[in-house]
């Protein structure tokens, strides 16, 4: 147990006054302070290049998911905290400049449909993931995430839909651009190949961030 950094001493003061186990503790510190350095390098990065709420639209969206489904991750915070800032500002940049034009919306739809077509499929193979800091630890553990999961699924698929049918245009259809692109990054990453992707760039960015 690292007792040395910050939040392994306050982990290690919250344990001896609740009682509660210090490893549990020192994760969910950790989970907290990567939340919040993830988000704040992320928005900083996005508003320089001014894309930071469509980056926000994508984070959060996989975020929400995330929670339940599991999936790759880096073997440390800042090298997912970097992965995660290039990606979604990349998502954001993308989603801000693209335009539609009335023509391609039954496309678009077509789009949709396969995109959860096969987001149904990865999900009833692979979800919910383990994630090396939090292994699924029962059968229980696993069939309750795996119905959030799908819960989540089913009614994103729906608001989706709905938000198709109700609105068209800049910035509205942009937002949802960016939140799909977020919400596919996310399915991806449950995929062996998600995993082999994250494996590389993870492995990449080590001779960077020594010690990270």
């Amino acid at each position: 147990m690292d007792n040395d950094t910050l939040i392994g001493r306050i982990s290690n003061w919250l344990a001896r006054e609740s009682g509660q186990d210090q490893e549990v503790l020192l994760y969910g510190l950790t989970l907290v302070k990567s939340f919040f350095l993830g988000y704040g390098f992320l928005l900083l990065v996005s508003f320089i290049f001014g894309v930071w709420s469509f980056s926000l639209t994508a984070a959060v969206t996989a975020s929400v998911f995330r929670v339940f489904s599991g999936g790759a991750h880096a073997s440390s915070p800042i090298r997912c905290t970097i992965i995660g800032v290039v990606l979604f500002t990349g998502f954001g940049a993308l989603a801000g400049n693209v335009t539609y034009a009335a023509e391609v919306y039954p496309f678009i739809t077509l789009t949709f449909i396969a995109i959860f077509l096969l987001s149904f499929i990865v999900f009833y193979r692979y979800a919910p993931a383990d994630t090396p800091g939090k292994p699924i630890s029962s059968q229980a553990q696993k069939k309750y995430l795996r119905t959030i999961s799908f819960s989540l699924l089913g009614l994103y698929c729906v608001s989706v839909f709905l938000f198709v049918n109700s609105f068209s245009g800049y910035p509205y259809m942009n937002y949802l651009t960016a939140s799909m692109l977020g919400f596919f990054w996310q399915v991806f990453t449950l995929t062996p190949l998600g995993y082999s992707l994250y494996h590389a760039a993870d492995s990449f960015l080590k001779y960077f961030t020594k010690g990270g």
